[in-house]
């Protein structure tokens, strides 16, 4: 069994925050990634899948638009930490 109090762990932080990498281009990544996922259930399941994929982009758009403007008081402005 081991002993995980003479252990000698550091902790950090992850090595992504250093990166120089923004939030932009990793989501752009993320999307040119799920695009044959959507091709392939557009084929499978047929329009209603895209139909469901842009109504659920759509309201997380628009509640993230909501909390924002709840939070900051501005409407219209993205929640991100790239911005500031």
């Amino acid at each position: 069994m081991t002993d995980y109090k003479n252990l000698k762990l550091i902790a950090t932080s992850s090595p992504h925050i250093r990166g120089s990498e923004r939030t932009q281009t990793i989501m752009r990544d993320v999307i040119i990634a799920m695009v044959p996922a959507l091709a392939y259930a557009i084929l499978n399941f047929g329009i209603r899948a895209l139909a469901m994929t842009v109504v659920s982009v759509a309201g997380c758009m628009f509640f993230e638009w909501g909390v924002c403007t709840v939070d900051r008081g501005v409407p219209g402005r993205v929640y991100s930490a790239d911005r500031g």
